[in-house]
């Protein structure tokens, strides 16, 4: 059995569905707290942060996306499990390790802490 499938163009039914997941917010919280608030402590609004999770090299990998400020930070591991642990480990120290991200911004889109 494959879950291995094309899918039809146009399928989506309406625009997502905003949910909340207590298990991973209690279990991650930093992470979530990037992945959900579209807003910052003092109510100014912020973009949403991406994480893009891939395999490489024998090793878990993951990107965070701090669109808003133009950072990202990098994380690998060699079990799948422990890479949100790393991750949430990352962004509770006091200055993690971000980098400016490489991306250029969309047009329109913000240009704020933006790379080259």
């Amino acid at each position: 059995m494959s879950f291995l499938r094309k899918f039809k163009e146009g399928s989506s039914s309406g625009p997502p569905q905003l949910s909340e997941d207590a298990e991973f917010k209690s279990l991650y919280p930093a992470l979530n707290e990037f992945m959900t608030h579209p807003t910052y402590p003092d109510g100014s609004p912020r973009q949403l942060s991406t994480l893009t999770l891939f395999r490489d090299d024998g090793y878990w990998k993951g990107c965070l996306n701090e669109k808003d400020q133009g950072l990202v930070l990098f994380v690998a591991e060699q079990r799948f499990n422990t890479l949100f642990e790393a991750l949430e480990l990352l962004l509770q120290e006091e200055q993690p390790p971000w980098r400016k991200s490489t991306v250029k911004p969309r047009s329109g889109g913000k240009a704020k802490g933006g790379g080259s």
